[in-house]
């Protein structure tokens, strides 16, 4: 279970590696926020739409701070970025889009929203997991042999 966007990219490396060396097994690298369409909704309710959705430190990411962590929060600091724009048609870090590195608006966060965030996560990772606990792997409909 993943906390962190910058961790996808090597999650999804190391699940393919696994996937490869290990076919028994079955992997799914997933972050919280990604657990169920309700929990990715609330997530990126204001990420800068786009091919590809993107947030950091934004409301929802803020109001879950609050809620467990809320002393590594300085909420004097919060800041909404960008305003007004568009995603770019590349990839780029957050320091080349933003002045203060938030992509979102964590000013509207609340401990209210946190709590709310993290039970619909918790609520539905725990069925995530009773569904990946009773998933039959399918059969290997190419009849590719191990390691290719």
């Amino acid at each position: 279970l993943n906390g962190h966007v910058g961790n996808g990219p090597a999650l999804a490396i190391v699940e393919g590696k696994l996937r490869t060396r290990h076919p028994e097994l079955q992997v799914r690298a997933i972050s919280w926020w990604d657990v169920s369409p309700r929990v990715v909704a609330e997530a990126y309710a204001d990420a800068i739409e786009g091919t590809l959705k993107s947030f950091h430190a934004n409301d929802a990411e803020t109001s879950v701070y609050l809620t467990h962590s809320s002393d590594l929060v300085r909420f004097e600091h919060a800041v909404d970025e960008p305003l007004n724009h568009e995603r770019p048609a590349f990839s780029y870090h957050s320091r080349k889009l933003t002045e203060s590195g938030v992509i979102g608006r964590p000013t509207a966060a609340t401990v209210d929203r946190g709590q709310r965030i993290i039970r619909m996560a918790v609520e539905d990772l725990a069925a995530f997991v009773k569904r990946c606990a009773s998933e039959a792997p399918p059969e290997d409909v190419w009849g590719i042999t191990r390691g290719v």
